[in-house]
């Protein structure tokens, strides 16, 4: 297993809604969805604004960079 570390303030830098109000399971979708992360994304976990993104394994580097392309551009909250 392999966990990404984020920050919604500091690496979500398209979020424009509630910093603690991420649509996590939105993101979990993306990111499966990718045609570049080809490792599973099992689960992610927010503790106030930090994500733990975790994977069934390491990512390779074209995969972590395609993940922190999408953490970057990520811009879907929690409807309220």
């Amino acid at each position: 297993m392999s966990v990404e570390a984020y920050n919604v303030t500091t690496d979500f830098t398209s979020y424009t809604g509630n910093p603690l109000r991420v649509n996590l399971g939105a993101l979990q979708d993306e990111i499966n969805a990718d045609g570049i992360i080809t490792t599973n994304c099992n689960e992610i976990d927010a503790v106030d604004e930090d994500v733990s993104i975790q994977f069934d394994s390491d990512l390779s580097a074209p995969e972590k960079t395609q993940l922190n392309v999408l953490v970057a551009a990520f811009d879907n909250p929690v409807e309220e």
